[in-house]
C-alpha cells in the first residue's frame, strides 16, 4: 500500500498547494496590472535560464545515483555531499564572472534590465538549484509529505511577503518579486539543513565523475526544456508586450486544475517504475502508462469544454481577453505528462539517458520556429500552438524510445495524440465563438461515449485488476 498512500498524500497535498496557488494568483492580479505581472513573469522565465545552467540537472542526479545506493548510508552522504559541492562551485564561477563584468564594464542595465531587477534574478537564481535538489530528494525516498510541505511552505512565504510588500507597501510589481526572492532563499536555507540530516559531509571525486557523467547526457534536455515554456513568455514580451505575457500567463495557471492530479501521478509513478523495471516486470509497467495516457486524455477534453468559465469566474475582467488559448493550454499540460511517463524509463537506463535530450532539442528547434512565425499573425494563439506541437512531438520521441529500449512488442499508438490534437481546434473554436454550454456538455459527453466504444485498450486495463494494483500497493 505504500504507493497508493504516497498517490493520496501527493494527491491531499498537491490540491491544497494547487488551491493555494490558484486563489494567490486571482488575488495578485487584483493588485497588479497586466503589464505588471506579465513583467514580473518575464523577469522569472529569464531566471529560470540561469537556473538551468546553475542547476546543471544535478537534481536528476542525485535522484539517480540516491536510488542506487539507498541501501548504503555512507554512499548517500557521499551523494549529497558530492552534488551540493558541485552546485556551490558552478555558483561560485557564475557569481565571479556577473562581478568582473559589471566591475569592467559598469553598465546601467543587464539583459535589458535595471540593474536592481537583475540583482533579484541573481538571488533567486542562486537559491533554487539547492531546493530542487532536495525535492528530487523527497521524491525518490517517497516522502511525499515533506516533499509537499517545502512546496506548501514555499508559497505560504510568498502570500506572506506579498501582503506586506505589494499590499501594504505598494511596491507593485517590484514587492512581488521581493516576495518570490525572499521565499526561494528561506526555502533553499532549509533544504541545505534537510539534505544534510542523519548524514556526514564527505564528498567523493568517483561520485563526482559519476554524477557529472550522468548530468552530461541529461544537462542538453533540461537546457532545450527552457526553449519551450520560458522561451515562449520571452518572445511574447519582445514581439508583443508585457501586458500579453500577464495574459498568457494567467491562461496557463489553468493548467493547475490538470497538474493537480498529474503531478501527483508522476511523483509517485517514477519510484514505483524504477522498482518494476528493476525487477524486470515491464509489460506491467507499460499497461499502467498507456491507461494513465488515455485516462487523462479523456479527463482533459472534458475540463477543457469549460476551460473559460474558470477564468472568467477566478480573474477580474482585465484578464479576460484572449480566452480561446485556454482549452490548448489545458491539453498541452496533458501532452506533456504523456511524455513524462516515458521520460522517467529514458531516465533509468543509463545507455538512453541522452534520448531524452535529444527529444527535447528537437521539440525546442520546432516551438522557436513555430513561435517565431505564429505570434505575429495568430498572436497568443499562434504561441500555445506552438507549445501543444511542440510538446506532441517531445512525447512522441521519448515513447518511441523508450519502447525501444524495452524491447517490447507494443503497437506505437497514434490515436491518444490525434485525439488532443482534434479536442484543441474543437474547443478553442467553441471558446472562440462562445458557443453555449450545452453544446459544450453535449460535447463532452460524447467523446467520453466514443472513448468507451473505440478505444477499447485503456478499458481493458482498467478492468485487469492485476495490472492497476500493482501501481496502487507493492
Amino acid at each position: 500500500m505504500k504507493d497508493f498512500k504516497n498517490f493520496f498524500v501527493y494527491t491531499m497535498m498537491t490540491v491544497l498547494q494547487k488551491s493555494i496557488s490558484f486563489l494567490f494568483v486571482p488575488f495578485v492580479t487584483t493588485f497588479l496590472t497586466p503589464k505588471e505581472f506579465g513583467f514580473v513573469n518575464h523577469l522569472t522565465a529569464i531566471s529560470s535560464a540561469f537556473v538551468l545552467f546553475l542547476l546543471f540537472a544535478l537534481d536528476e542526479a542525485t535522484s539517480r545515483l540516491y536510488f542506487e545506493n539507498r541501501a548504503n548510508k555512507k554512499e548517500l552522504s557521499q551523494v549529497i555531499s558530492t552534488n551540493v559541492c558541485i552546485s556551490a562551485a558552478i555558483s561560485i564561477v557564475f557569481i565571479l564572472l556577473v562581478f568582473l563584468y559589471v566591475f569592467f564594464a559598469r553598465p546601467d542595465t543587464l539583459l535589458g534590465f535595471e540593474l536592481k531587477y537583475f540583482g533579484i534574478i541573481f538571488c533567486i537564481s542562486l537559491s533554487t538549484p539547492i531546493y530542487y535538489i532536495q525535492l528530487k530528494v523527497f521524491r525518490i525516498k517517497s516522502q511525499a509529505f515533506l516533499f509537499s510541505l517545502f512546496s506548501v511552505l514555499n508559497i505560504l512565504i510568498q502570500i506572506g511577503c506579498f501582503l506586506v510588500f505589494v499590499v501594504w507597501f505598494k511596491y507593485g510589481a517590484l514587492g512581488y518579486l521581493y516576495s518570490i526572492t525572499i521565499a526561494t532563499i528561506t526555502v533553499s536555507i532549509l533544504s541545505v539543513i534537510s539534505l544534510f540530516y542523519g548524514l556526514s559531509f564527505s564528498p567523493s571525486i568517483v561520485m563526482a565523475k559519476k554524477s557529472i557523467s550522468f548530468c552530461l547526457k541529461v544537462f542538453p534536455h533540461t537546457v532545450s526544456s527552457w526553449g519551450l515554456y520560458s522561451l515562449t513568455i520571452i518572445v511574447i514580451g519582445n514581439f508583443l508586450n508585457d501586458a500579453s505575457v500577464g495574459l498568457f500567463s494567467v491562461i496557463n495557471y489553468l493548467s493547475i486544475v490538470m497538474a493537480v492530479i498529474t503531478n501527483a501521478v508522476l511523483y509517485s509513478f517514477q519510484p514505483w517504475l524504477y522498482s518494476k523495471l528493476e525487477s524486470e516486470e515491464k509489460d506491467i509497467a507499460l499497461s499502467v502508462i498507456s491507461f494513465l495516457s488515455y485516462f487523462f486524455a479523456v479527463v482533459s477534453s472534458v475540463v477543457s469544454c469549460f476551460s473559460d468559465y474558470f477564468i472568467e469566474f477566478v480573474f477580474s475582467s482585465q484578464y479576460h481577453e484572449s480566452l480561446y488559448i485556454a482549452p490548448v493550454v489545458v491539453i498541452t499540460n496533458v501532452v506533456l505528462f504523456l511524455g513524462s511517463l516515458h521520460t522517467y524509463i529514458l531516465y533509468y537506463s543509463k545507455v538512453c539517458t541522452s534520448k531524452v535530450a535529444y527529444a527535447t532539442i528537437i521539440g525546442t528547434l520546432v516551438n522557436a520556429l513555430l513561435v517565431f512565425t505564429l505570434i505575429k499573425p495568430f498572436g497568443l494563439l499562434g504561441a500555445a500552438f506552438s507549445l501543444l506541437i511542440a510538446h506532441l512531438c517531445i512525447s512522441l520521441i521519448k515513447q518511441y524510445y523508450s519502447l525501444k529500449y524495452l524491447k517490447v512488442k507494443m503497437t506505437f499508438d497514434f490515436k491518444v495524440y490525434l485525439l488532443c490534437i482534434f479536442n484543441a481546434f474543437v474547443v478553442s473554436g467553441f471558446v472562440y465563438y462562445e458557443s453555449p454550454l450545452i453544446l459544450r456538455i453535449v460535447f463532452a459527453f460524447c467523446e467520453v461515449f466514443l472513448f468507451v466504444i473505440f478505444f477499447r485498450v485503456p478499458i481493458a486495463l482498467f478492468l485487469d485488476r492485476f495490472h492497476l494494483k500493482s501501481f496502487l500497493k507493492c
